[in-house]
């Protein structure tokens, strides 16, 4: 030290060794520190050049073997194939992620005949279960001799299960690993996510050199400023020191996942988002930091609240909800928080971008952002011949049993409707609520046994029909029979299930936020085509508003809604905007 310090001071021609020797040292361990992280940072360029090389190399071989297997032979053809690949763990889902999938899919297979798709799938099933179950759950017909599926051992790296703690940050680095994974077993020559892991851009990016184009359909942000808002609002201000720094701990952790999913999205070449709800969202993580400020979310609250008070007013005129505050007397506690106190109900764009976008074309690309609005395809065609008259007095959910699906809330509401209006629990006007839907695992399974439990408790399990991963045909059925189509999700980026509900010819009632709200269950000519609700209380409220609407109001609703949904949710709407999208796509692909 003595020596280090001696040298310093005769360089620096300094004679104050006390105070010119730390701040050098430091000056040097900061040079340092850069030489070092220079060094790893060309490391590692090298390290992914090399990975690059060898990868790429053998992905012929890979390729060649995955072509065989369908019998096609690329040495005697004149040009190469073109295989796209669609990056989706939860292929055989059966929700409305995987219709927008497979409906993809069957486009391609139909415009390009030389197109091969590869399918990145984690479900663990032969391809020739996954389509016929695509088949007889959505009515596809598909080429599995055009259709590769690449199997994924990893997708436990993507489960809620394997991060019971940093869950964003766990999941989003898991994503990764399968998406390295994927790679490893097929390089497809364009990379499409439709599920959401938008942290494998940048790997697709690296390890191909930028030459596979990266195209991507959102169907909601892994996360958006407003939920990070949401965690820096929530955190206690008053109880004590220890618990504000673990919230500012929190905070700042959001922060930081928020702006790596930013960067990760920035990667895709060509973004589609399903609604003008994630739309919003999407365009405001792909803005730089510190131009996300939210300048509009108070007029825009202000245009949501007016919507939602009318709804209020002509329910109020009906049957008003139990005096009081509901909410904290709710033993239950079930009930979303109101819409007046979370922007996040409403979208963020303007008003003059909400009235001018037509909703049958997809929305191109603006100067300020690269995401589209794509609506996803709904089966409005076949939907709308079922009969708009004759129905029975059911309340239809049809929604994969989810926690976010908030199907308790809607137990709750028939247990209201019960209490407040007992002619609706037997007799002639007695109402049932069926429930369909697909589960994926045992915990799917044990909420759905929660939920037989919970009408049971509530005196209502006579009322409740849960049906559990029925094929389509028997939802088309479903369809037929019911009166209402119910979805209280908080913050559903979209609804097909709301879609196929007017198409199918039953009146809506959905909650007050995002896409159902903004974008399905929309008034047309200034009438309404649906009610919208937050508690469970408003929930009740609306379905006896609708139970005791008369037959000529009743059709009337239902024939606006089914129109709408036709005009602007059908399949070959979302064709057309994914073909938009495709041309723009396919010009970064390199297949010499």
């Amino acid at each position: 030290m003595h020596t280090l310090t001696c040298w310093l001071t005769s360089t620096c021609g300094q004679t104050k060794m006390t105070l010119m020797g730390p701040a050098m040292l430091s000056l040097i361990v900061v040079v340092i520190f850069l030489q070092v992280a220079a060094i790893s940072y060309y490391l590692a360029r090298a390290f992914v050049r090399a990975y690059r090389t060898r990868l790429l190399a053998s992905d012929k071989v890979r390729r060649r073997i995955a072509l065989s297997e369908l019998g096609i032979r690329e040495e005697g053809e004149q040009g190469r194939r073109l295989i796209v690949g669609f990056f989706h763990p939860y292929c055989n889902a059966g929700g409305g992620g995987e219709r927008v999938l497979w409906t993809a899919i069957a486009y391609h297979q139909s415009s390009d005949p030389r197109a091969i798709i590869a399918v990145y799938s984690g479900d663990g099933v032969s391809k020739a279960v996954i389509v016929s179950q695509v088949r007889a759950r959505f009515g596809i017909s598909l080429d599995p001799m055009r259709i590769i599926l690449v199997s994924l051992s990893k997708r436990v790296w993507v489960e809620d299960a394997t991060w019971k703690r940093i869950t964003l940050l766990g999941q989003s680095l898991g994503s990764i690993v399968l998406g390295h994974e994927a790679l490893s077993k097929l390089v497809p020559d364009v990379f499409i996510d439709t599920m959401g892991y938008a942290f494998t851009f940048p790997l697709v990016k690296a390890l191909t050199a930028g030459k596979v184009p990266v195209g991507a359909y959102v169907h909601y942000p892994t996360i958006s400023s407003v939920m990070v808002e949401r965690i820096r609002a929530d955190a206690p201000h008053d109880r004590g020191w220890l618990r504000a720094m673990l919230a500012h701990v929190k905070h700042v952790y959001y922060l930081f996942v928020m702006e790596a999913y930013s960067l990760a999205l920035r990667q895709a070449d060509e973004l589609m988002v399903n609604s003008s709800w994630t739309r919003s969202h999407v365009e405001r993580l792909l803005r730089p930091f510190m131009q996300r400020d939210d300048d509009d979310d108070d007029e825009h609250v202000r245009l949501a609240e007016r919507r939602l008070n009318d709804d209020f007013e002509r329910a109020e005129a009906k049957m008003a909800p139990p005096s009081g505050d509901e909410q904290s007397r709710d033993p239950l506690k079930l009930d979303a928080p109101s819409l007046r106190h979370r922007k996040s109900h409403t979208t963020l764009y303007t008003a003059a971008e909400a009235s001018t976008a037509s909703p049958n074309e997809p929305v191109e690309h603006s100067p300020k952002s690269k995401a589209t609005l794509v609506y996803p395809p709904c089966d409005t065609k076949a939907l709308a011949n079922l009969p708009l008259t004759d129905r029975e007095v059911i309340l239809l959910s049809v929604a994969q049993f989810r926690p976010e699906k908030m199907h308790r809330t809607q137990i709750v509401a028939l247990k209201i409707l019960f209490d407040n209006q007992p002619q609706f629990r037997s007799g002639q006007h007695a109402v049932k609520l069926i429930m369909a839907g697909s589960v994926r695992n045992d915990e799917d399974r044990a909420r759905v046994d929660a939920l037989r439990s919970l009408a049971k408790s509530l005196g209502v399990q006579d009322s409740v029909e849960l049906v559990v991963n029925a094929p389509y045909p028997e939802i088309v059925k479903l369809y037929a029979r019911a009166s209402v189509g119910v979805n209280s999700m908080v913050d559903e980026h979209f609804g097909i299930s709301v879609v196929e509900y007017m198409a199918a010819g039953l009146i809506p009632l959905v909650h007050a936020s995002a896409g159902p709200f903004m974008d399905i269950v929309v008034p047309v000519e200034n009438k309404a085509t649906g009610w919208h609700a937050e508690s469970a209380h408003d929930f009740a409220a609306k379905m006896y508003i609708i139970l005791s609407m008369s037959d000529k109001d009743r059709l009337a609703m239902r024939r606006r809604a089914r129109q709408h949904a036709i005009d602007t949710f059908s399949e070959a709407n979302f064709e057309k905007g994914w073909q938009a999208c495709w041309q723009r796509l396919q010009t970064g692909i390199d297949i010499h």
